[in-house]
């Protein structure tokens, strides 16, 4: 046969009190007395999936959508995108999507025993300018930089390459190591 107790617990939404230290800072109590009582308002419960379908609902669209964005028709009066289709009431701002580009390494490999060559795509709407991609050999070496174009369009892809007499293999990964992309509008 079990036991059971029964205890009265104090309710978690019960009433609270609020002070004033000496030092200004606001202290919440749960005992009486020890401050003004505080109207807090009801729990409330509700069904996040309807939240975020109502969120999705109410957020205006980007160029998703609506072919992507062109940033050869400049800002919007607000200071947004304009879309390839012209929809207009997109929320993306137009100097992060159109002014600053984002690189990244999709691939490095070795053709030859001469040469490394970097797949670079620019995952933005901007022309990313005065792209340089260079590396050293070791922490302390000194800079060597690919070849390759200057600029990278938006949402392409360049190659560059590194060339040299003989790559071995500690040359290799050190380059991967030590490997950097800059461009004058990269975030």
């Amino acid at each position: 046969m079990g036991l059971t107790l029964l205890s009265p617990l104090p309710s978690l939404a019960g009433p609270l009190y609020k002070s004033v230290g000496p030092d200004g800072r606001v202290i919440y109590s749960s005992r009486p007395g020890s401050g003004e009582l505080v109207d807090l308002p009801p729990i409330a419960r509700e069904n996040i999936d309807q939240k975020i379908s109502r969120i999705k609902a109410e957020t205006p669209d980007n160029c998703f959508k609506h072919a992507g964005v062109n940033c050869a028709a400049g800002a919007d009066s607000d200071g947004s995108v304009v879309c390839n289709d012209g929809y207009r009431d997109a929320i993306l701002p137009f100097n992060f999507s159109c002014l600053e580009a984002s690189l990244q390494v999709l691939g490095l490999e070795i053709p030859t025993a001469r040469t490394i060559r970097i797949t670079v795509q620019n995952k933005s709407d901007a022309e990313a300018r005065q792209v340089e991609i260079f590396s050293t050999l070791s922490w302390q070496g000194e800079k060597i930089r690919a070849m390759g174009p200057e600029k990278i369009a938006p949402n392409a892809l360049e190659e560059y390459e590194f060339r040299g007499e003989h790559w071995t293999e500690a040359e290799v990964g050190n380059i991967r190591k030590y490997l950097k992309l800059l461009c004058e509008n990269c975030r």
